[in-house]
């Protein structure tokens, strides 16, 4: 049953098995669709969470946003995105923006933002990363870091700023 024990004290929209299921005193203006999304209802408020287990085992998310099965699960943070399967799943504070399936699985850093398929997957430490491309700053565990393109600086231990351009052609303009 979605909202099973809970009296949220604000609008709520719960839909699933056990969605927005547990947990008291939560400000509400919350959206749970899935089940176990939400499942203890974060005490924060001003949630979306949307696919299996998503927000599934966090207490206090604020204004935060998870899409994809497991998405944010043990999230407790404040202000962060995460799009896709297993996308920033073991992230408990901090904010970041992660779109991918796997993107920033593990990661425990703070303002770090990844985008594409396993992107920081394997990072488990870090801030202010950026990383785009598949597998791009996949086992980092160093802070300012920007990677961009296939698997770029797939493992650093200092900061960088690489563009993976193996793949990247140049065209110009003809002048008038």
């Amino acid at each position: 049953f979605a909202m099973q024990a809970c009296a949220p004290t604000g609008p709520v929209v719960a839909v699933g098995a056990e969605a927005y299921g547990q947990g008291t005193g939560q400000v509400g203006n919350d959206v749970a669709i899935g089940a176990f999304s939400s499942f203890w209802g974060p005490t924060g408020g001003y949630n979306t969470a949307v696919g299996v287990s998503s927000l599934g085992a966090s207490h206090s998310a604020t204004n935060s946003t998870a899409v994809g099965y497991n998405a944010l699960n043990v999230y407790d943070g404040s202000g962060s995105v995460a799009v896709g399967s297993n996308a920033a799943a073991g992230l408990v504070t901090g904010s970041i923006v992660a779109v991918g399936s796997g993107a920033a699985l593990n990661v425990v850093g703070d303002q770090n933002t990844a985008i594409g398929t396993s992107s920081m997957g394997a990072a488990t430490s870090g801030q202010g990363n950026i990383a785009v491309g598949h597998a791009a700053l996949f086992n980092n565990q160093t802070d300012y870091n920007t990677a961009v393109g296939l698997g770029a600086l797939y493992a650093v231990d200092r900061k960088s700023t690489r563009l993976n351009s193996s793949h990247v052609s140049e065209s110009r303009m003809p002048s008038s």
